[in-house]
C-alpha cells in the first residue's frame, strides 16, 4: 500500500476542526486446503465504514453493476455480429480507484508511520469506505 500511494502521513494540526477521523482495523483470515491445511495467512487493512456519516463523509456510494439480462444482450450481440469476447478480473479492484472526498484515517494499529500523532489522508480507497465501489 505504500508502494500504491494508498495515503499521505500528514499533522494532526494540519486537519480541520471537524473533520472525522475514521478508524481501521486489521482483519486476519487463515486459508485451508481441502484437508485442512494452512496453505496461507492473510491479513487485510480495513477501514471502519460504518462509522461514516452520510452527507459529511461521503456523498455517493453507487456503483454501477449490470442486469443479467443486460449482460445476455451483450454477450448474444458480440456473438452474433463475430466478435471476441474476453473477461478481465482486475486484482484488488478497489485499491486502484481514486477518492475524489477527502478522508482521513487514524494511523494503523500495529504500524506508527511517520510521528506519533500523525494521521492519515486517503488518496485511494481502501476496503470497507463506503464510498469505495464508487470510485
Amino acid at each position: 500500500m505504500v508502494l500504491n500511494e494508498t495515503w499521505l502521513t500528514v499533522k494532526r494540526n494540519t486537519v480541520p476542526v471537524n473533520t472525522h477521523i475514521i478508524p481501521t482495523m486489521w482483519v486476519y483470515d487463515i486459508k485451508l486446503d481441502e484437508y485442512g491445511n494452512v496453505t496461507r495467512e492473510k491479513g487485510r487493512l480495513v477501514v471502519m465504514g460504518n462509522t461514516q456519516k452520510p452527507g459529511v463523509d461521503f456523498t455517493h456510494t453507487y456503483a454501477p453493476t449490470p442486469s443479467l439480462i443486460s449482460l445476455r444482450c451483450c454477450l448474444y450481440f458480440s456473438v452474433a455480429r463475430g466478435h471476441d469476447i474476453m473477461q478481465v478480473d482486475v486484482r484488488n479492484a478497489f485499491l486502484q480507484g481514486s477518492l475524489t472526498d477527502t478522508v482521513y484515517l487514524q494511523q494503523l494499529p500495529g504500524y506508527i508511520i511517520g510521528e506519533e500523532g500523525d494521521i492519515l489522508q486517503l488518496l485511494k480507497p481502501l476496503y470497507g469506505l463506503r464510498q469505495s465501489a464508487y470510485c
